[in-house]
Order: structure tokens, then sequence, then C-alpha cells
């Protein structure tokens, strides 16, 4: 029969309840999985919510240039073959200027739009904005189809609408 020392019972009892650390670093190392996958979820909700409010305001640009083609049918076609950019914003002072710079305004607002007017990694303009508008009966008088086009960063956001008299 064997003799054990006083004592050692507790000490063989300390060893059977607890974790070793082994188990303690298994259970970390799947608690940080956990924590990065959550915080990558995070990020990227994040990044998708600024999309989208990029979009909805271009959506909310369009929108504004839509209707100042409707608003003026008959001058509607005069908006045939602008292009702006960043660095060709609008000047002038025709009414026909005047939208255009009101559009202008509210594209400035977009998302990644603020800063020098070229993206210098591509050397491509921050900011770019065009309509077409092309007469359904050929004759340069409205009905028309208007194309409103805006690209911002790696963004683009396109309409089409008809415009009538």
């Amino acid at each position: 029969m064997s003799r054990v020392r006083p004592g050692c019972e507790r000490h063989a009892a300390r060893r059977v309840s607890g974790f070793t650390l082994i188990e303690n670093m298994v259970a970390l190392a799947v608690f940080a999985i956990g924590a990065l996958a959550i915080s990558y979820l995070i990020v990227d909700g994040m990044r998708l919510a600024k999309m989208g409010q990029g979009e909805t305001e271009a959506y909310i640009a369009a929108q504004e240039m839509i209707g100042m083609l409707r608003g003026d049918s008959v001058a509607a076609i005069n908006y045939n073959n602008v292009n702006l950019s960043s660095t060709a914003p609008p000047t002038g002072g025709t009414p026909e200027d005047l939208n255009l710079e009101a559009w202008w305004a509210a594209l400035t607002q977009l998302p990644g739009t603020a800063g020098s007017p070229v993206i210098a990694a591509t050397g491509k303009p921050r900011l770019q904005a065009s309509i077409q508008v092309v007469s359904t009966f050929g004759n340069n008088q409205c009905p028309c189809n208007a194309l409103i086009t805006e690209s911002w960063g790696q963004n683009t956001y396109v309409v089409a609408t008809t415009v009538d008299y």
C-alpha cells in the first residue's frame, strides 16, 4: 500500500481543476478571430454606408438637374454635350450656366470630391459630369431624351429621362 504525503491530495486536485496554458491560448485565439471578424463587419458596413450616402447624394443632384431641364424644356436642348470636370467647372452668366453652377455645387458635396481637382495616382479629374440631350424627332426641340452622368472617385451614377414640352 502506498502512502500519500500530507498535502499532496490538495496539489493533485489543483492540477485536475482549472485550465492549462495551451487551453487558455486556444481560447484566446478563438476570441481574437471572432473579434477580428466582427471588426471587419463593422468597417465594411461603414464603407457601404458611405458609398450609399454618395449614391443618394448623386441621385439628388441628378434629380435637381432633371428638374431644371423639365422646368425650361424649350432650352433643354441647349444642355446637349455639356461636359464638366473638377479641372473645368462651369462658368458663365447665362441661365443655363447658372443652372449648371447650382448642379455643380451639389456634386461637390459628394464624398471624396474635396481636395485637389486631380487624383494624383491616376491623373484623372476627381469629379466629372456630363449631360447629353437628344431630340426625339431629330429637330433640335423637345420632346427629347436626356442622359446625365456623374462620376467621382471610382463611382459613377447615370440616369436617363425624357423631357417633354
